[in-house]
């Protein structure tokens, strides 16, 4: 199942606790398939979202869960291929900061875009802009301190009635606290039928 590959990733990054979200018709799904996680070597919890409300929602649900602590947030639709973005994975879960990721794509526009400075910094994010200040996309998996999930539950919902994971970021982005790191690794987005279908065919 598709879902392996992000839990592999978060793995690889160091987490042993996951809180796994989803709606209420696929969570025994997710529970038949890896309990408690005991067999990984994982603790694994869940949590029903009643309604798609944008990613951002993970972290209003996941409060308790989080407790203050650095967190991780992955998407289940994201696939990363490859080794060599395994130090990038410890750099970005040990840094104290929020941290995202650029992977280089030939069409911006269809994600969010982040700008990176010579330290490291994030100078910019936007999501699907129309011009883009870098060919740099956002894949879902993002690293977070201790209040991400205060700063969800202050956003307000976009135009289209969702909490957005862009405006996590540029919240941390406003307050000089978000790092990026260009990773050199095979990236799919799989949340699209083509998205699905081309990450079938290359794997």
């Amino acid at each position: 199942p598709m879902f392996y590959y992000p839990l592999c990733t978060l793995m690889q990054s160091g987490v042993r606790e996951l809180l796994l979200i989803t709606n209420a018709r696929d969570i025994e799904l997710f529970r038949q398939h890896l309990g408690d996680g005991a067999f990984l070597g994982m603790r694994v919890f869940y949590a029903v979202q009643p309604f798609a409300l944008g990613i951002a929602d993970a972290l209003r649900i996941g409060g308790d869960f989080v407790c203050g602590e650095r967190c991780a947030l992955a998407l289940g639709d994201n696939v990363f291929f490859g080794t060599s973005h395994l130090k990038a994975l410890k750099d970005a879960a040990a840094d104290q900061d929020a941290m995202v990721f650029g992977i280089k794509t030939s069409d911006p526009t269809q994600y969010g875009v982040v700008e990176i400075g010579s330290d490291g910094r994030a100078l910019s994010i936007e999501e699907k802009p129309r011009n883009p200040r870098s060919d740099l996309a956002v894949p879902g998996l993002y690293f977070y301190p201790g209040d991400a999930c205060e700063i969800a539950r202050n956003l307000t919902p976009s135009a289209r009635g969702e909490l957005e994971i862009t405006d996590v970021n540029a919240e941390y982005l406003r307050q000089g606290r978000l790092k990026a790191i260009p990773l050199d690794a095979a990236w799919l987005d799989a949340g699209t039928f083509d998205g699905l279908l081309t990450a079938v065919t290359l794997a």
